[in-house]
């Protein structure tokens, strides 16, 4: 019977690190996806834009209700619906009088 020599080598076997570098990967994608998931699950604030259209959806409706009733807030009947308030020219919360003529 022949007896097998083992050869062990000395010389240290290089490694490439690569194992270290998929743990790496997948806890950066474990942590991403943690924080994207808690962040998508949070009740969205509204945005600026969103604020300040429905400001003006608010606005449009107000001259609108306010056009339809004209007759009815002035008491003057001759005038029919479809008139708007004058403008705050001078900034003392009350319309102005005579907006027809000072336009321009």
């Amino acid at each position: 019977m022949k007896q097998r020599l083992r050869i062990y080598s000395s010389a240290p076997v290089a490694q490439t690190g690569a194992a270290l570098l998929v743990i790496i990967l997948a806890v950066m994608v474990g942590a991403s996806w943690l924080l994207l998931a808690e962040r998508n699950v949070r009740s969205p604030e509204p945005s600026r834009a969103m604020t300040t259209q429905l400001a003006l959806n608010q606005a449009k409706l107000a001259l609108l209700a306010y056009a339809m009733n004209y007759p009815e807030l002035r008491n003057n009947q001759r005038k029919g619906p479809g008139f708007l308030p004058c403008p705050d020219r001078d900034n003392d919360g009350r319309p102005e009088t005579n907006c027809a003529l000072s336009t321009g």
